[in-house]
Formats: C-alpha cells, sequence, structure tokens
C-alpha cells in the first residue's frame, strides 16, 4: 500500500523540510501524511486510541492489584529537596523549550 501512495507523490511533493532544535529537517509532508492516513482508513488514530486505553488499563490493574489505596492520601507528600530541584529544572527547560532527552540514570 505505500509503495503505491509512494508512486502517486514526486520528492518535492512527498517530503518536506521543518526546522526543529535548530536543526533543518525532511519529513513527510502534510498531504502524503494526509493520504497515507486516509489509504489505511484511519488506523493510526484508532491505533493511538487503543495505546491510550491499554496504559489506562494498566494503572487501574496495578491500582486494584494493590487493594485499592486511597490516593488522596498521596497529595500531601512533599517532594525531597533534590526531586523539589529537578522538578524546578525540568519545569524551567519544558517552558523555555529545551529539548526533553529523559532522565539521567546517573542522579
Amino acid at each position: 500500500m505505500k509503495k503505491k501512495l509512494s508512486l502517486r507523490f514526486s520528492d518535492d511533493k512527498k517530503y518536506a523540510f521543518e526546522e526543529r532544535n535548530g536543526k533543518l529537517i525532511r519529513q513527510y509532508s502534510s498531504a502524503y501524511t494526509i493520504a497515507y492516513n486516509k489509504m489505511l482508513d484511519g488506523m493510526i488514530e484508532r491505533r493511538m486510541c487503543q495505546s491510550i486505553f491499554s496504559i489506562a488499563s494498566l494503572w487501574y490493574t496495578a491500582w486494584v492489584n494493590a487493594g485499592q489505596p486511597n490516593l488522596a492520601e498521596l497529595a500531601d507528600r512533599k517532594f525531597s529537596e533534590e526531586d523539589a530541584k529537578e522538578f524546578e529544572e525540568l519545569d524551567k527547560d519544558w517552558n523555555k523549550g529545551t529539548k526533553m532527552i529523559g532522565r539521567d540514570e546517573n542522579r
């Protein structure tokens, strides 16, 4: 299917360039992605919705298996000084648009 669609689009219509984090990257064009989604009959959105439901089900099952503890009791917990500092740094970076690459495992 993708091969058929690729034959309908020349490279200049199939790809677009966009600047992200100071770098110029090549990605599929909006026209190509819309055509691809249409060809798949909305499968991508369905799969995303299924994955959201799956993750929610995992969290719910973990909560049930833990004995359905009262989660309101967690609201009064305070961050440790180290966690609070890390949160502040992450929040600051997020607000200024810094690329987030995950938590440093050495912390």
